[in-house]
């Protein structure tokens, strides 16, 4: 399997080194071309398998605490911008906020949205409180979840359903559900455990991987062969606009035929090589189904 700069290479050489196929021209061809045919099949470098720790909570030191007022001031904590965004629940309210900019000991308040918010409690110099993270990434590039596990599967539920069922999240323990929250900052789909791990566990993903644009040493998820040609072919286009000599399209048309051979040839080998995907039936205890996260399944056994 070529890397990315590998391909840019082979894709050039198709296409006669012409000077007008730069390598920043090709490699954004290639990754449109690998873009298309992640999705074209059910590839064997699509499934993967990610583990995603989980960060205990803490609790020792206390918080001065104002109604009204948008700071939090600890004593005896030990805050830095690593626990920015972790979820904060003081003594005993019946209120979540979020940990928003930290100062030394003190945060400022924050509510859901990452906006600030006033302390709406009773005042309290010496708060106790647990503070938690509850969104998990799932890294980038996934799709689809095809099992989530945590000594025994994992079961989806939907954020409304644990709001409902527990919306302090106060339940603790080993997770037995997960639930999608909306994405992190850089686009990434989050997930939290209910009911919530209080310590650092390891929660296993049984993922499927889409398309994140190559570069450098990266390798496709698509075999290398039949990215090159999809990509020349998208070159040769390109070359054609830029000159309109009929002779880049004649060329297209050969590697087009090629391109039907070579992608049939080379999804038999990858069939042969790691296997048929598993098409799996939904029977998940919750009633949540229909989602493009496919859980909640079973094959049969």
């Amino acid at each position: 399997m070529a890397t990315y700069t590998q391909m840019i290479t082979s894709v050039q050489q198709r296409c006669a080194n012409h000077t007008s196929l730069t390598s920043s021209i090709a490699g954004s061809l290639i990754n449109e071309a690998h873009a298309d045919l992640v999705e074209s099949h059910e590839w064997s470098r699509r499934r993967d398998e990610i583990f995603i720790l989980t960060t205990a909570e803490e609790s020792s030191g206390t918080f001065s605490v104002t109604n009204g007022s948008s700071t939090a001031a600890g004593t005896g904590v030990s805050l830095s911008s690593a626990d920015e965004g972790k979820y904060i629940r003081f003594g005993t309210d019946d209120a979540l906020y979020v940990v928003g900019t930290v100062a030394g000991d003190n945060f400022t308040i924050f509510d859901f949205n990452g906006s600030t918010v006033t302390y709406a409690g009773t005042t309290d110099t010496a708060a106790t409180y647990v503070m938690f993270e509850r969104w998990y990434n799932l890294g980038t590039g996934i799709e689809a979840i095809d099992l989530a596990s945590y000594k025994d599967k994992l079961y989806e539920v939907t954020t409304d359903w644990l709001d409902h069922r527990d919306p302090l999240r106060t339940t603790t323990g080993d997770p037995l559900r997960f639930a999608r929250g909306p994405r992190d900052s850089s686009d990434l789909v989050q997930v939290e455990f209910w009911p919530r791990p209080t310590g650092t566990i390891t929660v296993r993903f049984n993922v499927e991987l889409g398309h994140t644009d190559l570069s450098g040493s990266n390798r496709p998820i698509v075999p290398t062969p039949v990215v090159v040609v999809k990509a020349a072919i998208l070159s040769l286009y390109f070359l054609f606009s830029k000159d309109k000599d009929d002779r880049w399209l004649q060329l297209a048309a050969k590697y087009d035929k090629e391109f039907d051979r070579i992608f049939e040839l080379h999804k038999r080998l990858d069939e042969a090589k790691f296997g048929m995907p598993h098409h799996l039936q939904d029977v998940g205890d919750t009633g949540l189904q229909g989602t493009d996260y496919y859980v909640d399944k079973d094959d049969g056994f």
